[in-house]
């Protein structure tokens, strides 16, 4: 499916924007991304990977507990940019704006009970990331398991900006669909994610230098032990 690729290649691009080798092949392996989204009509791939690139330039940016405040920002602007919509009497469509209409005006109609996670929901809201995640899960359990990962993440902000990806990443993929609760979408990332953790200096955003063997650990022979 298309949307595979969408989600998949700006993860893949965000990977190789670390890769500690040749600037020929990094951006070699970023532009095949790009062509992969662009061939598979990906539109809000494209923009992920060019996020991706941005971030890797904003050192600034790159703390995953600064970019757990996001969502929290996004869904205010959702449920203000719907009422403001509804209150002019403006018709949505299948455009970004109204894919970002249709997420505010399903935010702004949720209840209580819909926000704790406490209701049978009688309707799946794919197209509504945020929606999706509250009326499953309930508000209280995204916030805690959302601020604790980026806790995690932030550990390691110093020499990895794959997590801050990954925290903004879900926050704009969430505007417009569930996509990022299916494995096919976010299984690649959050495999990136661990493995960047766990990844040689190589693929660090800044390489640690290596110390040189103390004295007493060479041979006489001037090779190390």
């Amino acid at each position: 499916r298309p949307m595979c690729f969408s989600g998949s290649f700006p993860a893949c691009g965000a990977w190789f924007m670390q890769y500690g080798r040749s600037a020929l092949r990094r951006w070699g392996w970023i532009a095949l991304c790009a062509a992969i989204i662009v061939l598979a009509d990906g539109r809000f791939g494209l923009l992920l990977l060019l996020v991706a690139i941005g971030l890797h330039y904003t050192p600034a940016l790159q703390r995953p507990l600064v970019l757990a405040f996001l969502p929290l920002a996004i869904v205010a602007f959702l449920m203000g940019y719907a009422a403001f919509v509804d209150a002019a009497g403006i018709a949505g469509g299948n455009t970004y704006g109204g894919r970002l209409l249709y997420a505010g005006r399903v935010l702004n109609h949720l209840d209580v009970l819909d926000w704790l996670g406490m209701k049978v929901q009688s309707v799946v809201y794919f197209d509504s990331g945020y929606a999706y995640s509250v009326t499953q899960i309930g508000l209280v359990a995204v916030l805690v398991a959302w601020f604790a990962l980026a806790r995690s993440l932030d550990a390691r902000a110093s020499q990895y900006y794959l997590g801050a990806f990954a925290m903004l990443y879900v926050s704009l993929s969430l505007v417009i669909s569930n996509s990022m609760w299916s494995i096919k979408a976010s299984a690649l990332l959050w495999f990136m994610v661990g493995q960047t953790l766990q990844a040689r200096p190589a693929f660090r955003r800044k390489s640690a230098p290596v110390a040189a063997p103390a004295a007493d650990e060479l041979s006489p022979s001037g090779g190390v032990r």
